[in-house]
């Protein structure tokens, strides 16, 4: 089954749900959606959907782009700066509208 066979548009009516509100959903459909994709009817267990889950955070790890040491330390070094150089410019935009503020009610 192709994701582009999900579709609604197209698809003749039922003439028993007809006009009754219900809409005819094919097995790719999820809450009203169409995923692509025919769910699995067969059931897990709750371990086995543990450990399947286990294996898929191993193998995500696996892909993750881990910085080196050097990398880290530039990059902290980059946000703290950063973050210097914004906290001075709010305090003076701060500084200089309170000042404007104060000027206009005196």
């Amino acid at each position: 089954m192709y994701p582009w066979e999900c579709s609604s548009v197209g698809r003749a009516s039922v003439s028993k749900t007809e006009g009754r509100g219900f809409e005819a959903y094919r097995s790719c459909h999820v809450f009203g959606f169409c995923t692509g994709f025919v769910m699995s009817v067969e059931k897990k267990t709750l371990l086995q959907r543990g450990l399947l889950f286990l294996s898929e955070v191993k193998s995500e790890i696996k892909q993750v782009f881990w910085p080196t040491k050097k990398e880290a330390g530039v990059t902290t070094v980059v946000v703290c700066i950063f973050a210097f150089v914004m906290a001075a410019y709010l305090f003076i935009i701060d500084r200089s509208l309170l000042s404007l503020i104060q000027w206009i009610i005196n």
